[in-house]
């Protein structure tokens, strides 16, 4: 099975990962489709164009 496709997203509120580490505003992070998806959906985050 191939690996999730990683989405760049800017997140526009402070983030929890999985591992409970703090990831603050303003942060660009590579999630998996699904969970950058689902963060975005929820309005926390918008899809980082320009990094």
């Amino acid at each position: 099975m191939a690996p999730a496709k990683q989405i760049k997203i800017r997140l526009e509120f402070d983030y929890w990962g999985a591992d409970g580490a703090r990831i603050p505003a303003g942060t660009v992070v590579s999630l998996p489709e699904k969970e950058a998806a689902a963060v975005v959906n929820l309005g926390k985050a918008k899809i980082a164009l320009d990094d």
